[in-house]
């Protein structure tokens, strides 16, 4: 979120603090790929390594099974199951690209 607020030109001095900031496990995979010189590179590591993969049965079941909390408005529960829907159909999306880039 950081690289979106700050103007494109400070894009370099932030990838820099935000290197230094990165530690641990996390180093040693930057270091090993040595591409960190861009975000979008190192975002990619990152979430190749780090990020949460949910299967798509666990988000079906979570939307599916859903309902209305006792004192949670309508528009409340509304924006709960878009949210729900919006991750089940990212899901879908990160799914059918792996098939994709697995096709010979």
């Amino acid at each position: 979120m950081a690289f979106e607020l700050v103007h494109p030109n400070k894009h370099n001095i932030l990838l820099k603090f935000v290197n230094t900031k990165i530690a641990g496990n996390a180093t040693s995979k930057l270091i090993v790929r040595d591409l960190t010189h861009t975000w979008a590179l190192v975002k990619g590591i990152l979430e190749e390594n780090y990020a949460v993969r949910r299967t798509l049965d666990f988000y079906a079941r979570g939307m599916f099974s859903a309902r209305q909390e006792k004192g949670e408005s309508v528009a409340s529960w509304g924006s709960r199951i878009d949210e729900m829907q919006t991750e089940l159909r990212e899901a879908a999306r990160r799914v059918v690209d792996l098939r994709k880039s697995s096709e010979p």
